[in-house]
């Protein structure tokens, strides 16, 4: 009787401890943070237990609105129970490059549920802002041509100033 009591008790407490699968998703981010003009982005995401996103044909749809960008991609989602058998994983989904300013990211996953209806959920927004490219090198301060005829003219004059006289033989036969 006392093995039976003691084999109830741990069964009791196994369950107690037990944890149930549940469908999580991390808040999506940019990458990268802060894209300039011409750079891809992408959305990355983390999940797993219940949700699975799948790499199919024709996803993810990113459409924009002005400043808004949705991203659907396609996944499976199970409510928490036997079927949560998901691996964690992380997805980077390429939405494509924008022009400079601020935008704000709508991820939603689109599944079949057990009655094969399509659904959606929505897994979360982000914004980020994209830089405009910097600019042109400028062109360091030179001389213009008045200053560099006048540098000219003052190099000639130290160097014709610092140059030994030459004494030829032929210059100097008239004075002997």
């Amino acid at each position: 009787m006392l093995k039976y009591c003691y084999g109830v008790l741990v069964i009791a407490f196994l369950l107690a401890a037990s944890t149930n699968a549940q469908a999580f998703w991390d808040p999506p981010i940019i990458a990268p943070t802060s894209p300039t003009v011409g750079q891809v982005a992408s959305v990355n995401i983390r999940l797993g237990d219940c949700d699975v996103l799948i790499h199919t044909p024709g996803y993810p749809q990113v459409t924009q609105t002005g400043t808004q960008i949705k991203v659907v991609q396609w996944g499976q989602h199970w409510e928490p129970g036997e079927l949560c058998t998901f691996p964690t994983g992380s997805a980077a989904l390429e939405i494509g490059s924008y022009p400079p300013g601020q935008y704000t990211v709508s991820l939603d996953m689109r599944y079949r549920d057990f009655f094969s209806d399509i659904q959606v959920i929505h897994l979360g927004d982000t914004q980020f802002t994209v830089a405009a490219p910097a600019g042109a090198p400028s062109p360091a301060p030179s001389l213009g041509i008045v200053a560099m005829g006048c540098l000219i003219v003052l190099l000639l004059a130290a160097v014709w100033r610092r140059k030994p006289r030459a004494r030829s033989p032929l210059l100097n036969k008239g004075t002997e």
